[in-house]
């Protein structure tokens, strides 16, 4: 199995590389989305130790 430069090359050539502006919009929709999905992923915890909390405080005294 040899590697082949050429057909690297060629194919390097095809990229389609994002310009500025598009890169900067997909990072920062990127960064909205994980901000907005640790925000979920926290209240659920929150609200489940609450829950916990609850049926601990009344199950064991």
């Amino acid at each position: 199995m040899s590697f082949k430069w050429k057909e690297l090359k060629s194919e390097w050539k095809r990229i389609v590389w994002p310009t500025k502006k598009e890169l900067a919009q997909k990072t920062g929709l990127v960064i909205v989305f994980c901000a907005v999905f640790s925000a979920i992923i926290g209240l659920f915890d929150f609200v489940f130790y609450k829950l916990r909390t609850l049926i601990q405080g009344i199950f064991v005294k």
